[in-house]
């Protein structure tokens, strides 16, 4: 199956209550990806570096995480995991560019996670 895929932010609604994660997150970019989906009638994915991959409206906590280089091998295995339900065969991913700080660690597990199961990606650079 085909989605589209942005990362999560740093900028987040710090309501206490569980928000759907296209409420939680306050970054433009994750909301313009979405409408993007939405338009071109493709299903859409948020990479957490707590959860992992999230559906636009499923429930949140507020949380502060940034995926670290460590946590990659551990990390690979939620996403493969997460895939079972998911069935992710292409990925187009809007990104930053891959050294704007905190984004390299994003780019490594999304290669990794698509040789390794055989998923079609790309990469579209993001500009806000």
């Amino acid at each position: 199956m085909k989605y589209y895929c942005t990362i999560c932010s740093k900028e987040k609604r710090k309501d206490k209550e569980l928000l759907p994660a296209i409420d939680r997150y306050l970054s433009p970019r994750i909301k313009n990806v979405y409408e993007k989906a939405s338009l071109d009638n493709t299903k859409f994915l948020i990479l957490s570096g707590e959860y992992g991959f999230i559906h636009p409206y499923s429930l949140m906590p507020y949380y502060d995480h940034l995926l670290l280089e460590e946590e990659i091998e551990t990390f690979l295995l939620l996403l493969k995991q997460q895939n079972i339900f998911w069935d992710i065969t292409e990925l187009d991913c809007f990104m930053k560019k891959e050294d704007t700080p905190g984004w390299e660690a994003y780019y490594k597990i999304l290669n990794r996670f698509a040789e390794e199961e055989n998923v079609k990606i790309r990469f579209h650079i993001y500009e806000e």
